[in-house]
């Protein structure tokens, strides 16, 4: 089939394309912030959140199962390991919730130390006079326009 007046060929349309594919994967990673979903410094510095119950019993149970049965895969013992959950005494797994409510509490308590200020700094005994002399200057002005 004959080319059409004023068509370009096909190896120039596909050399257009490959740097505009180019041009766009540059632009893209010289913006500063590729996901609208950024980690900022805030976020890293918040505790996480305490394990639950049945993670707490998961791991304290994966060596375990894990020598009993090196042959699992990782799907195959996290299957290994619910069943044992399912099948714990109610007595068990309130040792795992009891473990839970600790580091829930411990977290709560780190929570809010981080929202308290920080305590004022303590003052040198230099400052403590300069304010005390002050303060019995203050207090003898306001004597003296009293007494007049």
């Amino acid at each position: 089939m004959p080319a059409k007046k004023g068509a370009a060929p096909v190896q120039e349309d596909h050399a257009d394309k490959k740097k505009e594919v180019e041009e766009t994967k540059e632009s893209k990673s010289n913006k500063e912030n590729h996901h609208p979903i950024a980690s900022t410094k805030s976020d890293t510095a918040k505790p996480k959140r305490p394990a639950s119950a049945y993670n707490l019993f998961v791991s304290s149970k994966r060596a375990e199962v894990k020598a009993q049965n090196p042959d699992l895969g990782p799907k195959d013992m996290i299957k290994h390991i619910a069943g044992l959950w399912k099948n714990a005494s109610e007595a068990e797994k309130q040792k795992f919730k009891t473990l839970h409510e600790q580091e829930k509490a411990k977290l709560e308590a780190a929570q809010k130390a981080a929202e308290d200020p920080k305590p004022a700094k303590r003052k040198d005994a230099s400052q403590d006079e300069e304010e005390k002399d002050t303060k019995k200057r203050k207090a003898e002005i306001g004597k003296k326009k009293t007494v007049k």
